[in-house]
């Protein structure tokens, strides 16, 4: 029997994070299902608060291992059928100027934070692509909204001054309708949704060249994707969140030897580490409340920031990028053939 729910599929769902915040708020909800996956099932039940039942399927998965990454998948169709929601969120970091972190570290932290996101998505991507039922749910909406602009373009040879009122009104019902659709799983298609970090739009971060860099390769295969996948209506979104307190920064691994020229980089970090989040202006509850709605709503957008914070630092980043561009426009746009 076709379950009538969105149906959720999460890594990194232990611990205090995003994962686990939002696994235990889907559950919440009796529009969702969820299959979520850690490293540790047992310590994941734990995190959670439940055993597998009917709603919540709990996956150990190890995200770096590709046919564990696969075996994950079919489990989740084995007991829901579909997916309707992926999302990558599971991630590590390391604290270092990139001249002590080592090959292997930083091998490392690519296959968790961007391999691994890879081998989540490539082979979840068949089941995206042949989701009928939400390829159902499309096909309706589309009909709808075609009997929709019939009947708006009936109203405009009728009269024009009422029109503009009456479609105001009715692009009203139609945001309304596409949110209450939204809790009975009338998305409009699968999404895929990346929990990146506003480190994947600015690298400005002291210490944090190699896990920067990893996000911003998650975010350049997130804009390609909504491309490559646009065919097959399935959103790509990529969540950059700003700061917020989680176990993220006491788990982040920390180069065995440091060299002491980068003294003032150590103490920068050493700080960040003993306050482990604690003065940071993000509200992980209300986060997680904004990332799910962002989800399912009727066609999520392919960047979105979360967190004051964020619009902060990208503002500066966008500032400087400009400014860096722009001074030598005329000598550098001057290189097409005459």
């Amino acid at each position: 029997m076709e379950i009538k729910k969105n149906i959720f599929f999460i890594t990194g769902c232990s611990g205090i994070g995003f994962g686990c915040s939002m696994v235990k708020k889907l559950l919440s909800r009796d529009d969702c299902v969820v299959a979520a996956t850690s490293r540790n099932k047992n310590k994941l039940i734990q995190d959670i608060g439940l055993n597998e039942n009917d709603q919540f399927l709990p996956i150990e998965m190890n995200l770096a291992d590709e046919s564990n990454v696969k075996e994950a998948i079919e489990k989740c169709i084995k007991k829901f059928g579909r997916i309707d929601i992926l999302v990558s969120n599971a991630a590590m970091g390391i604290l270092g100027p990139l001249e002590e972190t080592t090959d292997k570290d930083s091998r490392t932290l690519f296959d968790i934070n961007f391999f691994g996101p890879l081998n989540l998505i490539r082979n979840s991507l068949p089941y995206l692509r042949n989701n009928q039922y939400l390829k159902n749910n499309n096909n309706n909406d589309n009909n709808n909204n075609n009997n929709n602009n019939n009947n708006n373009n009936n109203n405009n040879n009728n009269n024009n001054n009422n029109n503009n009122n009456n479609n105001n009104n009715n692009n009203n019902n139609n945001y309304n309708n596409n949110n209450n659709n939204n809790n009975n799983s009338k998305l409009n298609g699968p999404r895929i949704i990346i929990m990146d970090s506003i480190c994947g739009y600015s690298s400005l971060f002291n210490g944090c060249s190699i896990y920067c860099s990893s996000k911003f390769a998650l975010h350049a295969i997130s804009e390609t994707m909504s491309i490559e996948l646009k065919p097959f209506n399935i959103h790509c979104c990529n969540i950059a969140p700003g700061y917020f307190q989680t176990n993220f920064l006491s788990s982040c691994l920390i180069p065995d030897n440091r060299i002491a020229e980068y003294k003032e980089t150590h103490s920068f970090l050493d700080e960040i580490v003993k306050l482990n989040g604690s003065r940071f202006l993000g509200d992980l509850s209300k986060a997680v409340d904004v990332i799910i709605e962002i989800s399912l709503s009727h066609s999520p957008p392919n960047h979105v920031l979360v967190g004051s914070d964020a619009f902060e630092l990208f503002d500066l980043k966008f500032k400087k990028l400009t400014n860096d561009i722009l001074i030598n426009k005329e000598i550098c746009s001057n290189t097409d053939k005459n």
